[in-house]
């Protein structure tokens, strides 16, 4: 129930939520990226890394944008750009955060 009245606040405060068996799932999903996820930063810009930091650490796109002084579109760009050179293409709408999650002490 605690979760629930957290997850409602946290959603009210315009904020993303994901419950613990939620990102637990995430981070099962693909421990095929975490092996190699340092080979696959390095081939990331500074600004890259950096989103996925923000990524990680559950922002949206408008957050991250705000927070870089960017306009979102730019970020959801840098999104495109990160899974292509991740190789997240085909894995799925939640694959760049579970990504990002998996690898956020590389970042």
């Amino acid at each position: 129930m605690q979760e629930v009245v957290a997850g409602i606040r946290t959603v009210a405060a315009g904020r993303p939520y994901l419950s613990s068996d939620i990102t637990a799932l995430l981070l099962q999903g693909s421990e095929a990226g975490a092996g190699n996820g340092r080979a696959k930063l390095d081939s990331l810009t500074p600004t890259e890394r950096r989103v996925m930091g923000l990524i990680a650490a559950g922002n949206t796109s408008k957050e991250i944008g705000a927070q870089l002084s960017i306009h979102h579109r730019t970020v959801e760009n840098h999104r495109t750009n990160i899974c292509r050179k991740l190789e997240l293409d085909g894995e799925g709408a939640n694959a760049l955060l579970r990504f990002a999650l998996q690898n956020k002490n590389l970042l």
